[in-house]
């Protein structure tokens, strides 16, 4: 529950800073969560499946999230988040390489872009 809360608040952060783009895959600072990533993926497939009908990005906006494979970053392990509260929002969020560096256990993800009619930097 609290890693839920934790993706909330981040998002919720990432949202109200007025910022609508970070250029070209350019992203905002990295979040960490202090857990393993298998840990982690299982409290996102949780959040999906709980609340599956309010996150699940629409029809309308399917191409855009097929607009990254297709841009050549399907390399990245990466998610979508939708968000059909007002303002109507998908934020893609791409997984970060752990490296060797303090903690290599825990998972770090970066909001790389928000949709909102358009994604930030178009």
């Amino acid at each position: 529950m609290k890693i839920k809360i934790l993706i909330l608040a981040s998002f919720l952060f990432c949202s109200c800073t007025g910022s609508i783009g970070a250029g070209s895959l350019g992203g905002w600072d990295i979040l960490v969560f202090p857990v393993k990533e298998s840990k982690l993926d299982s409290a996102i497939n949780l959040f999906f499946f709980i609340d599956s009908v309010k996150y699940v990005v629409p029809k309308k906006w399917e191409h855009k999230s097929e607009s990254w494979k297709r841009g050549g970053y399907d390399f990245l392990k990466a998610r979508f988040f939708y968000f059909n509260a007002n303002p109507e929002e998908m934020y893609y969020v791409s997984y970060i390489s752990a490296g060797s560096g303090e903690n290599p256990d825990w998972t770090r993800l970066s909001v790389r872009a928000v949709y909102n009619e358009k994604w930030g930097g178009e």
